[in-house]
């Protein structure tokens, strides 16, 4: 609404900005038009937003932030080969901004292509920040989800051993960072150290408690650990806190919990079917 309003005590609106192209805009106006069209964005009307960040990129077809934000949106959608070719051509203009690499990296995370992945990441490193905090933690995390696939014990080991040098390069210059710390307390629970992943989750989330995933984690070591019930209880906190309306790997996961309480104690068979009723209800398929 701010935004709205300042752009209505210009006297300027939006339909004339997107389609009269002769119109020449103050800095100030940009400024809010820009900041009008994050707010569509974030707000969830990305069609609005997609054709302010497009008629900016028609007017200075260098704008880098409206570019990205373009890809964005497209990866929102799902459309990743759109959002790809907007994140190559930001890369193309800005070689330099690490921004554009970070954008295309995740990309490829997202999409499982690790080896993409590291090749854009790796380049931040080479050309323009060999100690680029989120380039060392993006890197840890791709040799962390690849030596999840890895057959091979040495070869899976020597993986995890280089994600935990680049979260250690993190916690070097930043000792209080969440996301190195609960990445080393991952790669301790994927090696079997269950007792000292533990330890790293819970003074994690005693910083960050707002941080699904460490929940969930702790839910898994319990499991893993045998302790059933504690690990339903967890699973139980993580939906309540973060999913009120339900999700679909939790459920799955709660119901994997009661089935193997229910070895031993025939009862909780009824609450493993009535989880398991739950995540077919979020995907039938």
């Amino acid at each position: 609404k701010q935004y709205a309003s300042a752009l209505k005590s210009c006297s300027i609106s939006e339909d004339q900005f997107i389609n009269d192209h002769s119109l020449v805009l103050p800095s100030n106006v940009e400024s809010v038009l820009y900041n009008l069209a994050r707010a569509y964005e974030d707000n969830g009307n990305v069609k609005i937003a997609s054709e302010l960040y497009y008629r900016f990129v028609q007017r200075n077809p260098n704008y880098i932030e409206c570019i990205l934000r373009l890809g964005y949106i497209a990866e929102q959608l799902n459309r990743p080969k759109k959002a790809e070719n907007w994140f190559l051509l930001a890369k193309r203009i800005d070689p330099k901004n690490p921004l554009t690499s970070c954008a295309l990296g995740n990309l490829y995370i997202n999409r499982k292509k690790y080896l993409l992945a590291q090749a854009q990441f790796e380049s931040i490193q080479a050309k323009i920040d060999q100690s680029h905090k989120y380039t060392l933690l993006a890197l840890a995390l791709i040799y962390t989800e690849s030596a999840k696939s890895i057959t091979k014990k040495a070869k899976e080991t020597r993986f995890l051993n280089y994600a935990t040098q680049f979260y250690e390069k993190v916690l070097m210059n930043d000792k209080n960072n969440i996301y190195a710390a609960f990445g080393i307390g991952v790669i301790l629970a994927m090696k079997g150290y269950f007792q000292q992943a533990n330890e790293i989750f819970l003074k994690v989330r005693e910083k960050a408690p707002n941080i699904a995933p460490l929940w969930t984690n702790l839910g898994l070591l319990d499991f893993c650990k045998h302790d059933y019930p504690k690990a339903t209880k967890m699973f139980e906190s993580c939906l309540a806190k973060f999913y009120p309306e339900g999700n679909e790997y939790l459920h799955h996961l709660v119901s994997l919990a009661f089935y193997e309480s229910s070895k031993a104690n025939h009862l909780k068979m009824n609450q493993c079917v009535d989880s398991l009723q739950k995540s077919l209800h979020l995907n039938p398929t």
